[in-house]
């Protein structure tokens, strides 16, 4: 494992260029950038402040001013000592009153002792009671400088509990505790919503990396998140083209994202078949069927043992639509009787694919004249929750007298049956792919029986939901089962059109489909892709209620293999 820390104590990390997110080089850390017109540093001076041991039979004394620590010049220092005449485990605090009340998010403390000294922060409505600032119920240990950040809170001042266990010096016969601090600041900050951290391409030494992991050390207070993504560098490319991954930190207990990504120099094709032909041979009395493109060619770019993942997709941008002859009873079309048709009369079922389109087609050439039971299947994919509504044309204008219902519809989105109003219903699609469901059974609604030929429509509609306007569509959600040739000839029944064969570098099935697009995709080795670089992002933001508080990234460790 060949690995990077990224820690911010200089700029050769960090993309400047494109990075939005705030780089403290002096606290060697990363966050929001302030929002400087919402901020406000509390005036503090010396007179405000009082040092008390709490420890009994001590001597305290200053031997620098308090007024140094609060001059904001870290050249200059408050330094108290405490001498005892054995050793002990010293406690003391440190008081500040402000003059008037003050809203505060941050509190900085810039040590100056000896040896390490535990401390808490606490702050006060009334300057007589202390209480712990949220969340930090316990003592940290400082040596250099601590920093407290926090939901913004209104106090009449703050206090510092101090509890040293090791002396710092001895002598004169006495043991000496030593307390200080160059700078001592509180402050109500405000940050802007969002910012992103770009690195500069990040070099390992291995020739080709195939993982990459990170270790982040952040704070993330609540209604803040920091998001982490990682891609393959490539000069040639925009950053903003790179194909980036997200991750999560390798100690993270509940990950959102995978904590090891995979960088295969595995290219991913596409072929797309919008054909299909017999073939002339026949196995276990089958006729063998494949996929061409629309050149009549079916022979695939690579073979079998070159590809990787494959995976096809079935009605590329089309509805899948299924028609049968069903008895009109008036009541609800189902997709429950639409199990009963596969499970008892599968050979009576048309099946065949249609362009994606708010007109539906009803047309029964190839067969099924008396066809008046249909499914129409599409799929979507949503980058986010959307609720749009979809209206159907089920009535008939007659040239006298009102509209004449043409039949029963029902919709189903993800399995799920939609109650309708009016010929119309709402539909809420989910991030992800999303399967959307038109039922029809027309007949006479009157007299609950069937339509005659002429009577059955040729067409119908759908309003209000422009299904053109989706970019990704495909009739069927799941792609079809990879399996080899002999399973698909000898195993598989013939009814089952769920699975796919590549045999002698083509793709076959066990029957012929109509007027439907497949989609193979699949992934080959690149043998020529060499890159030890990648690049990395972090995008920190903040909810709108919480501006005063920031996400912090103060180091980051990035390994690969």
């Amino acid at each position: 494992m060949d690995a990077n820390i990224l820690n911010f104590y200089d700029m050769s990390s960090v993309n400047g260029q494109r990075t939005t997110a705030y780089i403290n080089l002096k606290d060697r850390q990363v966050t929001l950038r302030e929002n400087e017109r919402n901020s406000n540093k509390v005036l503090l001076n010396g007179s405000q402040a009082k040092f008390n041991s709490l420890t009994a039979n001590v001597v305290h004394a200053a031997l620098e001013t308090i007024n140094n620590a609060f001059d904001d010049d870290i050249n200059s220092a408050w330094w108290q000592v405490v001498k005892v005449d054995a050793p002990t485990t010293i406690q003391a605090e440190l008081i500040v009153v402000f003059p008037q009340e003050e809203e505060i998010n941050e509190v900085v403390y810039v040590a100056h002792s000896v040896k390490p000294v535990f401390m808490q922060l606490e702050y006060t409505y009334d300057g007589l009671t202390f209480s712990p600032i949220p969340g930090e119920k316990d003592k940290r240990k400082v040596v250099d400088k601590s920093v407290w950040s926090f939901s913004k809170i209104t106090v009449k001042g703050i206090r510092f509990s101090f509890e040293k266990k090791d002396h710092d010096d001895y002598s004169g016969g006495v043991y000496q505790y030593y307390f200080g601090a160059k700078n001592i600041t509180a402050s109500k900050k405000d940050y802007v919503s969002e910012g992103i951290l770009y690195t500069t391409p990040i070099v390992f030494d291995t020739p080709n990396i195939n993982q990459v992991s990170i270790k982040a050390g952040h704070e993330i207070p609540h209604g803040t998140e920091v998001d982490y993504e990682v891609a393959s560098y490539d000069e040639s490319k925009d950053l903003d083209t790179l194909l980036w991954f997200p991750i999560s930190s390798l100690d993270e207990t509940t990950p959102k994202y995978a904590k090891v990504v995979e960088f295969s120099a595995r290219p991913t094709k596409f072929v797309e078949m919008a054909k299909a032909e017999p073939t002339l041979e026949i196995k276990n009395g089958m006729q063998v069927f494949r996929l061409i493109k629309d050149d009549g060619d079916g022979t695939l770019p690579h073979d079998f043992e070159e590809m990787r993942n494959q995976v096809l997709m079935r009605g590329i941008n089309q509805w899948r639509r299924e028609r049968t002859y069903v008895k009109f009873d008036g009541t609800m079309p189902l997709n429950g009787s639409w199990k009963d048709q596969y499970d008892n009369r599968p050979e009576a079922v048309r099946i065949d694919y249609l362009a994606i389109s708010n007109t539906l087609s009803l047309k029964r050439d190839g067969g099924g004249s008396t066809d008046n039971f249909y499914r129409f299947t599409t799929c979507i994919q949503s980058d986010e929750t959307r609720v749009v509504p979809m209206s159907l044309a089920i009535l008939k204008s007659q040239e006298n007298g009102p509209k004449k219902r043409m039949g029963a519809f029902a919709v189903y989105v993800n399995q799920k049956r939609l109650v309708a109003s009016n010929e119309e219903v709402t539909i809420t699609l989910e991030p992800g792919w999303n399967e959307i469901q038109v039922l029809y059974h027309f007949g006479n609604m009157q007299m609950r029986q069937d339509f005659i030929e002429t009577e059955l429509p040729n067409e119908t509609y759908l309003g209000k939901f422009n299904l053109a306007l989706e970019k990704r569509v495909r009739a069927d959600k799941e792609p079809l089962k990879l399996v080899d040739a002999h399973t698909l000839y000898y195993n598989i029944s013939p009814n089952s059109r769920d699975c796919f064969a590549i045999y002698e570098q083509q793709v076959v099935l066990n029957y012929l489909p109509k007027s439907c697009i497949f989609q193979l995709s699949y992934e080959v080795e690149d043998s020529e892709a060499q890159n030890n670089q990648v690049v990395l992002r972090a995008m920190l933001k903040r909810e709108e209620n919480v501006p005063h508080i920031s996400p912090k990234i103060n180091l980051i460790e990035v390994r690969a293999r």
